[in-house]
């Protein structure tokens, strides 16, 4: 029973943390003009646009070499219109290190395919908090099980 207490503990004092931690994770919301530009608009979590984020566009072809390379403006925003004749999925890249988001565009022959534009990848941040969260149950249970073999004896 103490061990279940205690990891219910170690889950509260653990899940506490991300809120401060992520206090600046990077949040993209996207539109499509009526020049069929893709429109993004980069903030923090708190509501502060991302201003000056760098931004790295892929095309499908060359997913190593960024197609277009800008930044966002005094807003957080930024646009660009991706070749329709390079269809498949584009990626781009906003941001550096742990302040970036990285999404997966769609482009077909008509143009963006804005209802499939997902997030590339989950956010770093979480795994780290995931793999701690495991590790700590993972690190009690063994403790509790070696500590009763101890007092057995």
């Amino acid at each position: 029973m103490k061990a279940i207490l205690l990891v219910v503990l170690v889950l509260f004092t653990v899940l506490g943390f991300p809120t401060a931690a992520l206090a600046h994770s990077v949040e993209t919301n996207f539109s499509l003009t009526d020049k069929a530009q893709l429109e993004l608009q980069v903030q923090f979590s708190t509501g502060e646009p991302f201003q000056m984020a760098p931004v790295q566009i892929y095309a499908p072809e060359q997913p190593n070499t960024p197609w277009m390379i800008g930044a966002t403006d005094d807003q957080g925003k930024f646009a660009f219109q991706p070749d329709n004749k390079l269809t498949g999925d584009w990626k781009i890249r906003i941001g550096e290190l742990n302040h970036a988001d990285i999404l997966r565009v769609p482009v077909t022959s008509q143009g963006v395919a804005i209802d499939q534009i997902s997030e590339a990848r989950p956010h770093r941040s979480q795994w780290i908090v995931l793999g701690f969260v495991a590790s700590s149950a993972l690190g009690t249970r063994f403790l509790f099980a070696r500590r009763q073999r101890f007092w057995s004896v």
